[in-house]
């Protein structure tokens, strides 16, 4: 984890208090100077990734916040909330989805018809930034 030592994010899952959060987070609550963590609630580092993107943005900093999170939080409407503003505003934000298959989907293999496709991540450039 960037930030922390191995030491330390060991020590956290384990419940020590040498641990990141001194034991007291567990592996969702993971914080350390330049990296937010995770959250106990679906679909909540999405907003918090686009929060850390506009400070960047409003404090003139070079950099881009990465805002991870799995399939089952792409239904939820915090997540399109923070994609409109990010895109709105210019964020400097990258969103990457994981299809850790925790979501709630029908079955994906090739006999079901009723599942959606994955298509290929594919960046183009969309006034000045990315777009997927």
């Amino acid at each position: 984890m960037r930030g922390g030592s191995v030491k330390a994010i060991i020590a956290e899952l384990l419940g020590r208090r040498d641990g990141v959060a001194f034991g007291k987070g567990g592996s969702m609550h993971m914080f350390v100077k330049g990296f937010f963590g995770g959250n106990g609630i679906v679909g909540a580092q999405v907003p918090v990734g686009a929060g850390v993107a506009f400070a960047m943005k409003y404090m003139k900093k070079p950099a881009c916040c990465f805002a991870l999170y799995g399939d089952g939080a792409a239904n939820q409407g915090q997540v399109f909330e923070a994609f409109n503003m990010a895109a709105l505003w210019k964020l400097p934000v990258v969103f990457g989805c994981e299809n850790n298959k925790y979501g709630m989907v029908p079955d994906p293999s090739p006999g079901n018809n009723s599942h959606p496709k994955t298509l290929p991540l594919s960046l183009s450039p969309l006034d000045g930034g990315l777009c997927c």
